[in-house]
């Protein structure tokens, strides 16, 4: 028993190993990720939880959840901020759930107010 070594490499897989009492257990390390996951990446991670578990499920288990989350995060919050600068002179108005831009202008704005 004492010929095993501490740890070992398996070139089939790419992964490392450490001898622990009698089995080899895998040297497993999540990636280091700072950024916050907001308000759009937890929506995300609850949708997930309740339509796609096996999705979530792999992003856990892979490590990537996390990062996947911050980057979902990041994109839907340029996209708001884009969507929230028009250009001067117009005007964006909520009709019917559906938003609505108009010229401050003109004279359908009186119509949907």
């Amino acid at each position: 028993m004492s010929g095993l070594k501490k740890h070992i490499y398996e070139e089939k897989n790419g992964l490392h190993y450490t001898l622990n009492g009698d089995y080899y257990l895998p040297d497993l390390k999540l990636p280091e990720e700072h950024r916050p996951i907001g308000k759009y990446g937890r929506m995300h991670r609850e949708y997930l939880r309740e339509v796609h578990p096996a999705r979530l499920n792999t992003l856990t288990l892979t490590g990537e959840l996390w990062t996947y989350l911050a980057d979902l995060n990041e994109q839907a919050q340029k996209r708001l901020d884009k969507a929230h600068r028009l250009p001067q002179g117009q005007h964006r108005l909520k009709r019917y759930g559906h938003e609505i831009s108009a010229s401050l202008s003109g004279r359908n704005l009186r119509a949907y107010q």
